[in-house]
């Protein structure tokens, strides 16, 4: 499997992740009243602890396989910090049920930790969708100004783009992006 044919695998675990530490959330949000609210709330953060971090095991085999460089765009930076509340929000969650002197400071750094988390998640996802969306239009450049440093601004329409298997297409021809 060629290495740019990897980012939607990236993608979707992290959306997965998301989608499913933000259900566990608005459970413990909105249905604390129901007797099944933490046996729900639990593995949802858990599994979307899991998701999010398979995920990251994706882009990090990616990019060692491509360029070997982790942190060339602001996505990757903003990426490492969720991924910190990702990992710490759980484990403030399961030190609450276990640590019973200072339950009370766990749950509050847990919630407010959940709360940063889900924001974060958000705008990770929003910045990596902007990524891969000039990923899509401009192959494995990352910006407009990239690609048309490389191949000289005025070519632009003659080029041949990547598609998402992350092979090269031979020109037949112009192309247009």
């Amino acid at each position: 499997m060629a290495v740019p044919a990897l980012w939607p695998y990236h993608a979707i675990l992290m959306t997965l992740g998301f989608m499913l530490m933000t259900t566990g959330m608005l459970i413990a949000r909105y249905l604390k009243a129901r007797s099944w609210w933490l046996k729900a709330h639990k593995p949802l953060g858990a599994f979307g602890s899991l998701f999010a971090l398979a995920g990251l095991f994706t882009t990090i085999f990616m990019v060692s396989q491509s360029t070997g460089i982790h942190f060339r765009v602001p996505h990757a930076y903003l990426g490492a910090i969720t991924l910190i509340f990702v990992a710490m929000t759980p484990i403030l969650g399961y030190a609450q049920l276990k640590v019973t002197d200072r339950r009370a400071t766990i749950r509050a750094i847990h919630r407010w930790s959940g709360r940063i988390t889900i924001v974060l998640m958000l705008l990770t996802l929003l910045s990596g969708s902007l990524q891969g969306g000039s990923h899509l239009m401009y192959g494995s450049y990352t910006t407009k100004a990239e690609y048309e440093s490389e191949i000289g601004a005025g070519s632009e329409r003659k080029v041949p783009f990547n598609d998402l298997r992350g092979t090269r297409r031979k020109p037949s021809g112009t192309h247009s992006l």
